[in-house]
């Protein structure tokens, strides 16, 4: 739980980034769905039989937004101080 979607946030902003993601993975719009910034809690938690870890402040990528190599000042699911949450 890192980010809630907002369709109305200024363009190029996480929370807008996030509600277009949640939208391609869950439908809708993905406006004020909670998730990582990329998947939406519902669509994380969805699968039935399976033991579901819930990280508050985690994101999905160790990249800022928008790139793939510029390193990301927010903690990821790879994180050292996250990792021991969740195995």
């Amino acid at each position: 739980r890192a980010v809630v979607g907002d369709v109305a946030s200024e363009k190029g902003s996480i929370t807008r980034y996030a509600s277009g993601s949640y939208a391609v993975v869950a439908g809708g719009d993905g406006n004020g769905v909670c998730g990582d910034a990329v998947v939406p809690n519902s669509a994380a938690l969805a699968l039935e039989g399976a033991e579901n870890v819930l990280l508050d402040g985690v994101w999905h990528s160790m990249s800022t937004v928008g790139t793939f190599d510029a390193a990301s000042s927010y903690p990821w699911y790879g994180s050292d101080d996250v990792v021991d949450s969740w195995l």
